[in-house]
């Protein structure tokens, strides 16, 4: 009977935190769906406030081509830049993880629409975010966009 009260102790001490972790992890994938709808509503709404205050002011930005930002001010121009052009953003969330210490989610992006000069745009992507917690709200670290 003893056993049974030690081995049922032992069970609940290692299972809880197993649960623990994994009501959190569900926590962050729903906190970064609202996160990633927020993002696709900026965009869609060309709210450049809006999307600076998604990332951290020392996030990285880093394009398909490439081209790197740094700071949530150059992510700003960045996309009031790509906001000249008249754009429909689709994006959709796949997966969050937790891998060394941060929180990941990625997904895939569409955009179409056209330039300025009436250029047809039509590009199709995936993305991971670094998320971080900051002052309790869900921020983006980095940003990388791949084209697909």
């Amino acid at each position: 009977m003893k056993k049974t009260i030690q081995f049922s102790l032992l069970f609940v001490f290692f299972a809880i935190p197993s649960f623990i972790n994994s009501v959190t992890a569900q926590d962050a994938t729903k906190d970064l769906a609202a996160l990633t709808k927020r993002f696709e509503d900026a965009c869609n709404k060309k709210h450049v406030k809006v999307i600076k205050e998604m990332f951290t002011k020392d996030a990285v930005r880093i394009n398909p081509d490439g081209q790197t930002e740094t700071g949530n001010d150059a992510i700003a121009a960045a996309y009031e830049e790509l906001f000249q052009n008249k754009l429909t953003v689709t994006i959709k969330q796949e997966k969050v993880a937790a891998e060394n210490g941060s929180t990941v989610s990625t997904g895939t992006y569409h955009a179409t629409g056209s330039t300025q000069s009436g250029e047809t745009i039509d590009s199709k992507g995936s993305f991971i975010h670094t998320v971080v917690k900051e002052n309790g709200q869900w921020k983006i670290s980095k940003q990388v966009l791949n084209s697909l």
